[in-house]
């Protein structure tokens, strides 16, 4: 077994902190036994002593946790007639190990020690003849595990010392064991300790839903380990009370528990996973300004987006309100016309970029306040509308193709409103 050495304390009532470090459990009470005993000495025979131990272990614990530290300060008491035994023999100091016979019953099996064993360097043997010979052990009980709910006891029993004495010129004069048996009839023992089941996860919640993770939280328990059900099926097991569950579908209903393995289950929780398409509709405003025609048109309409939010990719429809151009042609003809931006197909892209083709029709054209009697013209070509995205800001620019059908003026019509670097600008709302 280990021996550590601990530094002596004499005399005096010595408190000792005793805190059983990493536990969870209900509040410690002090705890003071006193065992008498008869040891079996060199020359002297038989001798009365007396052990008085302290701890503070708890009173009760939660099954599951361990006590990584037990401490426990032994006062030993061993009279004067053992002083007298070592003045005798022209000692001055003397060294003892201790070994304490303690036992431990847990709920199911049976008694098993518990290790204690603690050695004091070498101490002064007291010369007045009426001093009291005690010395004092500071130690720990082994660590201490709770597996099942019931009661455990720690009992202690028979004590072993092991004397070294030496005299002033360092040599050794008797080395030798001895054997302290408890005086029989004796409550021997040290501790009850009560074992409850822990209590079961509380306040189970979700820090965040994802498209196939859940991120979940609940409040501690004190124990060192949950496990996290999905559906009734374990999904993973965590030193913590969070818990990342991965692996899920889009858009669909599960049912989580946690439970510490030895707790009843927390009251479930039903999560819905994000969708993986999710459907946004915008208004938006803006403007196009027709280059070529020193005018510009008002942009109003709506976008229904379709968003995948795994790629970052939608695709969209656009519906634009017609609106109306006022221009003058060829520099010297005042006119107007009805200006449409039919799409052709969704707009696709990111909410960086995207990208949609329009038709451009012309209809109510007017020149110097009379109607023209033409079918709407139109462009003889898709006009592809590239633009980028800023803060919901759509802009980008165009080329307007050639117009067909505007007879008998769609040379003019081209010629004053074809042509490229065309700026478009709308906000998303």
């Amino acid at each position: 077994m280990a021996r550590p050495v601990y530094r002596r304390l004499l005399a005096a009532a010595l408190g000792v902190a005793l805190v059983a470090a990493g536990s969870t459990s209900a509040s410690a009470e002090p705890i003071q036994l006193v065992t008498n005993h008869t040891c079996a000495y060199p020359l002297i025979d038989a001798q009365p002593a007396q052990v008085t131990r302290a701890t503070d272990l708890p009173e009760q614990v939660t099954q599951g946790r361990r006590l990584d530290r037990a401490p426990m300060q032994s006062r030993f008491l061993l009279g004067r007639q053992v002083a007298e035994m070592m003045r005798l023999a022209r000692a001055t100091s003397v060294k003892v190990t201790m070994v304490s016979d303690i036992r431990i019953k847990p709920v199911v099996g049976p008694a098993r020690p518990l290790e204690s064993e603690t050695e004091i360097d070498w101490i002064s043997v007291p010369q007045a003849p009426d001093d009291e010979f005690e010395i004092v052990f500071n130690t720990y009980l082994a660590p201490l595990d709770f597996p099942d709910v019931g009661e455990v006891s720690i009992k202690v029993y028979d004590v072993f010392l092991n004397l070294t004495l030496r005299r002033s010129d360092g040599s050794i004069v008797i080395a030798h064991e001895v054997h302290c048996m408890q005086d029989p009839g004796q409550d021997n023992l040290l501790a009850a300790i009560r074992v409850a089941a822990p209590a079961a996860p509380a306040n189970l919640r979700t820090t965040d839903v994802g498209i196939d993770t859940v991120e979940l939280a609940w409040d501690s328990t004190g124990q060192p380990a949950y496990e996290v059900f999905r559906d009734g099926e374990l999904a993973a097991t965590v030193p913590g009370t969070t818990a990342r569950v991965s692996g899920l579908l889009p858009d669909t209903d599960y049912v989580f528990t946690v439970r510490s393995p030895q707790s009843p289950f927390s009251a479930p929780l039903s999560v819905h996973t994000r969708p993986r398409v999710t459907h946004h509709d915008w208004n938006l405003a803006g403007a196009a300004t027709l280059k070529a025609a020193h005018t510009s048109v008002a942009l109003r309409g709506t976008l229904g987006v379709d968003h995948d939010v795994l790629t970052g990719n939608f695709t969209a429809d656009l519906k634009l309100d017609p609106a109306t151009a006022t221009m003058t042609l060829n520099g010297m003809f005042p006119a107007t016309a009805r200006v449409s931006f039919t799409p052709i197909g969704k707009m696709t892209g990111t909410f960086r970029t995207a990208r949609v083709d329009v038709g451009i029709t012309l209809s109510n054209l007017t020149i110097f306040g009379f109607p023209l009697p033409v079918a709407p013209c139109r462009t003889t070509a898709p006009t592809a509308l590239d633009m980028s995205s800023v803060n919901l800001t759509m802009a980008g620019s165009f080329t307007i193709a050639p117009f067909t059908g505007c007879a008998p003026v769609t040379n003019l019509v081209t010629s004053n409103v074809s042509g490229p670097d065309n700026p478009l600008e709308v906000r998303l709302s």
